[in-house]
């Protein structure tokens, strides 16, 4: 809804009147500024009323401009201040290799009463911070575990202020951040819609496979719940957990939301003691357990960054149809098959032991630095970007502008050239990348 907010705005919008998809009128937010507001992003805050109704006086409005109303009056009150946010962090520390964490994080506050989003999920960060704690004497790595505030309100404003100020601490030392949002919601038996970034398919799957018997399918990560952590380049696993199943969805009615299981009180008043299932609780924190452990104790850290270029390949192909043959990607898919090769060659030697674990992790985790900034953020290094959607390459994003401008046009000049520059960026990474292997590879 926030980059439909600026992209109206921009349209020239005087206000704007979301009708929902149902009875429930759902909390949301309209600013694509991700954390505190810069002097930059400053500018892109909403300068106009911004409302939501449900579906049924949506149709009754939508009745009446098609008979005689003229106007709709909106009146909004907008309370903007900078205020002190407690983050709360507990740090279960680590033995063997106590210097590297797993960041385990969500959100504190909520839209009124939010037990499924996310008391849900508070609760089960403290009882993981419980059990971690009792078996202390086994971890090998540090677990830090943070409840962030301004989740809605500050649009991720806690983990943002987190990651502004520990962020050569996480670049150093962090080889994993784990979101927790809305477990433990009642029917949500299906995990087909969690996600993870492409590095950590093995450890996510095996994890939700050892515990349950539920279908597994991977989503790639949105732009959202907290992870404001990809510009650093840390690789990341779940954000939503359990799910109730599409298919039991789409008999009862029930529209796509971003919680409480995929009940739509989901951001309402009714979000109440009624969407929490125990049962359900106790199998999603065993998944969670489960990934958190393995992570915690491997002695190689379970990333296969070849899955990641993998998935870059596949959105590279996007790209190349979207240029219409007017923009040259070879350089891009020449860069990503070195950096496949070279990553195969490098798995191989850990493999047969020619590179050892300690030295294959710190390796592993430069990869991810420049590897998950490559395929999940369009700004620099450490900056945030907004909160819109993010295709694989973002850097590359605009040859979908392409087929608005003319062949030969200023304006297709303009574009190109900006184009140009981008791919010379994504190339470097790469190279960068491929370099930083052969020196440990050979």
């Amino acid at each position: 809804m926030a980059a439909l907010v600026r992209a109206l705005e921009k349209m020239g919008a005087v206000g704007l009147i979301f009708i929902h998809p149902g009875e429930p009128i759902h909390e949301m937010i309209c600013t694509t500024i991700w954390g505190n507001p810069t002097h930059h992003s400053l500018a892109r805050k909403p300068g106009l009323p911004v409302i939501n109704i449900n579906q049924p006086d949506g149709q009754r409005l939508i009745a009446s401009t098609r008979q005689d109303l003229t106007s709709v009056s909106l009146q909004t009150r907008v309370e903007e201040r900078w205020r002190p946010c407690a983050v709360v962090e507990a740090v279960i520390q680590g033995g063997e290799w106590a210097e590297e964490f797993i960041l385990l994080h969500g959100h504190y506050d909520s839209w009124h009463f939010g037990i499924g989003d996310n008391a849900t999920g508070n609760a089960g960060l403290l009882e993981l911070a419980r059990i971690f704690n009792s078996r202390r004497d086994n971890l090998r790595r540090t677990i830090k575990i943070l409840w962030w505030p301004g989740h809605s309100t500050g649009r991720y404003a806690g983990s943002t202020w987190y990651a502004d100020q520990f962020a050569l601490q996480l670049r150093d030392h962090c080889v994993a951040q784990v979101n927790m949002d809305s477990p433990g919601c009642v029917g949500a038996t299906s995990y087909e819609e969690v996600m993870w970034m492409a590095e950590c398919d093995s450890i996510c799957r095996s994890a939700i496979a050892d515990q349950t018997q539920a279908p597994i399918q991977r989503l790639r990560p949105l732009r959202a719940g907290d992870y404001s952590f990809n510009q650093i380049g840390i690789s990341s696993f779940f954000m939503l957990s359990s799910n109730r199943p599409p298919e039991q969805r789409k008999q009862m009615g029930l529209y796509p939301v971003g919680g409480c299981g995929g009940n739509t009180v989901w951001h309402t008043e009714e979000d109440l003691m009624a969407v929490y299932d125990p049962e359900i609780m106790l199998q999603d924190l065993r998944v969670y357990v489960s990934a958190l452990t393995r992570t915690a104790n491997a002695e190689l850290l379970p990333f296969d960054h070849r899955a990641a270029v993998q998935e870059m390949k596949e959105g590279l192909t996007n790209h190349e149809i979207a240029t219409e043959g007017r923009l040259d990607l070879k350089p891009v898919r020449d860069g990503l098959a070195e950096l496949d090769a070279c990553l195969s060659r490098f798995y191989r030697a850990v493999e047969s032991g020619t590179v050892s674990p300690s030295r294959a992790n710190q390796l592993l985790k430069r990869i991810g630095r420049k590897l998950i900034p490559l395929n999940y953020s369009r700004g620099e290094p450490f900056d945030h970007d907004p909160a819109e959607p993010l295709g694989v390459l973002p850097k590359l994003a605009d040859v979908g502008l392409l087929k608005q401008r003319a062949p030969d046009s200023p304006e297709e000049k303009f574009l190109l050239t900006g184009l140009i520059r981008q791919r010379n960026k994504v190339v470097n990474q790469l190279r960068e990348t491929v370099e930083m292997i052969e020196d440990v590879v050979g």
